[in-house]
């Protein structure tokens, strides 16, 4: 075997495993010569992964398949295997944790050698600092924009952002944070983890950690797979903050959701967390304070959401509030309480407007309620109580925000 293939992306030598791989790679009989070097360039870049893909001849042609759950990748890219094991079921969370440490090598110490890369680079940059949708990348207008002003830029593909140059920005500034607190030796840092799911119904738990009234996002995993119980909140934290020296961590915060704070209880009862304070987010507790004050005025929120609700069905209104310059009465959210606050201030602002288009209404029981001036000050009166503690939700979700403001 030629001896270059003895060494990795880094120069190191192959783990005798890793080199088993490679073995059975070149030596298969079974693919063409260009299928060998496709399977020999990818794991001889990332031997790792020859732990986890085999090839296997489907209808002619040979694609890497997952041993553990045996999905099948027909693209061949690192990225795409990479991404497969992130989220394979079968698969452990510190093997996982290794192949995403190896591919973080891989990507950060890839050199962006052509002047086109390095204009890649730079609009991955503009896009991620101005949360621009991966769809711009598709665009008519911008390409045309490149055509006209930057000839010389070739544009990547939504696919190429998505899969090299975003993983390789995330990487590089995952190095710079690391860097910068293990030099910081008074550094303290506090770690804020939730989940949720998202408009793909997808679970998903994040991990942020704040330093200096910054915020670092440590990690965002997909656990649909495996639910968020409070066991696997706290395995993915442990596998999240391994990179983290542990006495820099000064406390760990979440919301009340009954998992979540028994994870806190879970992680820091542990001896490597057990110097680590733990407490519930003030702003999701002042969220839920407020929800038991409008639960105790029922018969005020639904009246106030049914008139909200009319006025968005009702084009007519709406002009008239755009005409007058007034702001668009705002839907409150059910997990965020002070939507409501916001909901009952645009109300009373609108209320003149409200009040003589519902002359139009031809409900009669319907515009009566909605025209009843005790309601109305008692919403009015309701704000002088909600107001101030929505504003301390507020502080509370401020970067820099305390507890005394």
């Amino acid at each position: 075997m030629n001896s270059a293939v003895m060494n990795d992306i880094d120069g190191t030598v192959l783990s005798p495993l890793d080199q088993n791989v490679v073995d059975v790679i070149v030596e298969d009989p079974g693919a063409s010569t260009s299928e060998i070097d496709q399977y020999n360039s990818v794991i001889h870049r990332m031997p790792i992964l020859g732990r986890v893909f085999t090839k296997r001849k489907m209808i002619d042609r040979y694609h890497f398949t997952c041993l553990k759950c045996d999905h099948l990748e027909k693209r061949s890219e690192i990225s795409r295997l990479v991404k497969h094991v992130r989220k394979c079921p079968k698969l452990d969370g510190e093997f996982k944790n290794e192949i995403k440490t190896t591919y973080r090598t891989i990507l950060v110490n890839k050199n962006l050698t052509d002047g086109n890369s390095q204009k890649n680079s730079d609009w991955v940059e503009v896009m991620i600092e101005n949360n621009m949708p991966l769809a711009c990348v598709g665009s008519g207008s911008l390409k045309k924009f490149a055509k006209k002003y930057v000839p010389d830029w070739n544009l990547a593909s939504r696919h190429r952002i998505s899969d090299f140059y975003i993983p390789r920005q995330s990487e590089i500034i995952q190095n710079e944070f690391e860097d910068f607190f293990s030099n910081s030796p008074k550094l303290y840092l506090s770690v804020e983890f939730d989940h949720w799911r998202d408009a793909n119904h997808r679970s998903l738990l994040g991990v942020i950690i704040t330093r200096s009234n910054k915020k670092h996002l440590q990690d965002l995993v997909d656990v649909s797979a495996v639910g968020h119980r409070a066991s696997v909140i706290v395995e993915q934290l442990k596998i999240s903050l391994k990179s983290i020296p542990k006495d820099k961590i000064n406390v760990i915060v979440s919301d009340s959701a009954s998992a979540c704070k028994l994870a806190r209880r879970m992680i820091t009862s542990e001896k490597e967390f057990s110097h680590v304070l733990q407490h519930r987010c003030m702003a999701h507790l002042l969220n839920l304070v407020g929800s038991n004050l409008s639960a105790k005025l029922k018969e005020l929120m639904d009246w106030a959401s049914a008139i909200t609700a009319y006025t968005h069905a009702h084009p007519s209104i709406l002009a008239r509030l755009k005409r007058e310059k007034i702001t668009k009465v705002q839907k409150h959210s059910q997990v965020r309480w002070y939507s409501t606050v916001n909901m009952l201030e645009h109300l009373m602002n609108a209320k003149v407007v409200i009040v003589e288009e519902l002359s139009l209404c031809k409900n009669m029981d319907q515009s009566l309620r909605f025209k009843d001036e005790i309601l109305w000050d008692f919403a009015g009166e309701a704000l002088i109580i909600f107001r101030p503690l929505a504003n301390c939700i507020g502080q509370a979700e401020l970067q820099n925000g305390s507890m005394g403001e």
